[in-house]
């Protein structure tokens, strides 16, 4: 009887590590984010417009607007901002998908410069604050979101 127990324990630990060592090949691609197209509407202002508070950039679509605000939040959605301009903007912050593509770019850049890569921190906003207290022009698009 204990051959009997040996071969069904031999042929169930078979058949466990065989289970285990199968990798299943995912492509991740129900995994990546998607980006909405911008809607339709789009701004033309050629006044400032004042934000207390962070401006969101994520689905912002304009033309020769003065945008004038402390900081920017940047979450990975589409944008387009043509002919504008920024102004007193002193911090941009990353987050989402954005923090995510941003954290990935500083692994490549240590990695590159064989250093350490940093230890972002879970759901926390990545922060650039070493902007220039001016007003600058942009013209940028984002790459994703647009309809053609």
């Amino acid at each position: 009887m204990n051959v009997a127990f040996f071969i069904a324990g031999a042929l169930f630990m078979a058949a466990a590590l065989q289970t285990g060592s199968h990798v299943h090949a995912d492509d991740g691609e129900e995994m990546v984010p998607v980006v909405p197209a911008l809607i339709p509407t789009f701004m033309r202002m050629h006044d400032t417009v004042q934000y207390d508070g962070p401006m969101r950039l994520d689905g912002l679509k304009c033309d020769a607007c003065v945008l004038a605000a402390p900081s920017i939040v940047y979450g990975g959605g589409a944008f387009d901002v043509r002919n504008s301009v920024f102004v007193g903007i002193k911090r941009i912050d990353f987050t989402g998908a954005a923090a995510n593509t941003l954290a990935f770019l500083h692994f490549l850049d240590a990695v590159h410069s064989n250093q350490e890569p940093p230890k972002p921190k879970n759901n926390l906003p990545i922060s650039n604050t070493d902007l220039p207290d001016k007003r600058f022009t942009i013209d940028l698009a984002s790459p994703y979101g647009r309809k053609q």
